[in-house]
């Protein structure tokens, strides 16, 4: 028998002080519309925003299911997963009413509706994870003209080791795992099956997309149990801003200023375009 595993628990099995980030680079790139509201926050506020999973552009985003073979061999390991996900998702109930939720999920999913069990993996993931997506290139040009106001807006290079460090500063002084995860997206041609998850390949659901968008040279900072969360930085976690090609002077000035005002101190670029040739660049620029 084969079927869907509805990973209700499985997010709860990842455990951020045994995983590890991936090799990145020092400055990861964001980019910015300057017309839009909330893209400002970062440089105004010191802002950044996880959306959820359903909240991504890719609507084949955070959405290749767990493919499970022979069920029936593994109905013990299911049970004991949903289990933990009772225990920790539906802890304000009595134990005997989890008792009956557990079972209320085994019964009512059956692990054959592969409809019903994809709604319930989707759901999970959504309130499991919020991503910041950032590139490892500041000089794409698509992704100049997708989401920073075609090439009139902004890049935002960020040092996320210092985010780590504060982050990890603040968990040991609470005791509780790491916050934060850093993977590089893994793009690949054909849709996946994946089989019963394990350690090694819990979080691949949410890093692998189709090698459509492989141009992006994408990482994520994935925030565990924080979707659609607002996170204040340090002011010198932004290192880099980029000018675009199209990227008007009233618009530097007003990203001057707001520089200047919350005392932050970063290097400032623009880009060109490279002679005879369909290539940017990118030149330093003085602070005034």
């Amino acid at each position: 028998m084969n079927g869907y595993f509805p990973p209700a628990a499985w997010c709860l099995c990842i455990d951020m002080k045994q995983s590890f980030n991936d090799p990145h680079p020092d400055i990861l790139y964001k980019y910015r519309d300057w017309n839009n509201p909330n893209h400002k926050r970062i440089i105004t506020d010191l802002k950044i925003f996880f959306p959820s999973c359903k909240n991504l552009n890719d609507p084949f985003d955070c959405k290749i299911p767990i493919f499970v073979r022979n069920i029936r061999g593994k109905k013990q390991k299911i049970k004991t997963v949903i289990s933990k996900y009772v225990q920790k998702d539906y802890s304000y109930l009595t134990r005997k009413q989890r008792r009956e939720k557990e079972r209320e999920i085994y019964k009512e999913k059956n692990f054959s509706n592969y409809l019903l069990q994809k709604k319930l993996q989707y759901d999970i993931i959504d309130r499991k994870f919020g991503i910041f997506s950032l590139s490892a290139d500041p000089k794409n040009q698509k992704l100049w003209s997708l989401y920073a106001d075609s090439h009139k807006g902004i890049c935002i290079g960020f040092d996320i080791e210092i985010i780590f460090k504060l982050e990890d500063i603040k968990n040991k002084l609470k005791k509780v795992a790491n916050l934060f995860q850093i993977k590089k997206v893994n793009y690949i041609a054909e849709f996946p099956k994946w089989e019963l998850p394990n350690q090694d390949n819990l979080l691949e659901q949410i890093i692998t997309k189709s090698t459509d968008w492989e141009y992006e040279q994408e990482y994520r900072l994935i925030a565990l149990d924080k979707p659609n969360w607002i996170y204040k930085i340090p002011k010198n976690a932004i290192r880099e801003i980029i000018f675009g090609l199209k990227t008007l002077k009233k618009t530097r000035t007003e990203i001057m200023k707001e520089i200047n005002k919350n005392n932050i101190n970063i290097k400032f670029y623009e880009i060109i375009q490279k002679p005879d040739n369909f290539e940017l660049s990118c030149k330093e620029i003085n602070k005034d």
